[in-house]
């Protein structure tokens, strides 16, 4: 077995002095909650897609008949409502942007 083989780390832990370290003090470490994680995740991409949309609904576009618009609209419902789907944030449904 090599030096950074894992076989006895848990061992050499209880024990540091081989590195020069003889006081033995611990301190716990938070780990975030997976769930928080995907929550936040959704969320970013969420507030991105919204923003990137924005100028597809915007008053000042004339290049867009009524009905692109009413789907770029629906579009951007259907993201400020991922919140609403019964599998979020692990499981989200996302809308088809509108062409």
């Amino acid at each position: 077995m090599g030096v950074f083989g894992m076989e006895g780390v848990k061992d050499r832990l209880g024990d540091l002095s081989w590195i020069g370290i003889t006081d033995q003090a611990w301190f716990e470490v938070e780990v975030p909650d997976p769930v928080f994680d995907a929550k936040g995740f959704v969320d970013a991409q969420v507030a991105h897609y919204l923003k990137e949309s924005l100028p597809m609904v915007a008053i000042d576009n004339t290049n867009m008949t009524k009905e692109q618009r009413v789907l770029w609209f629906e579009y951007r419902k259907k993201l400020q409502e991922i919140y609403l789907q019964p599998g979020y944030p692990n499981d989200v449904y996302w809308p088809a942007k509108p062409e």
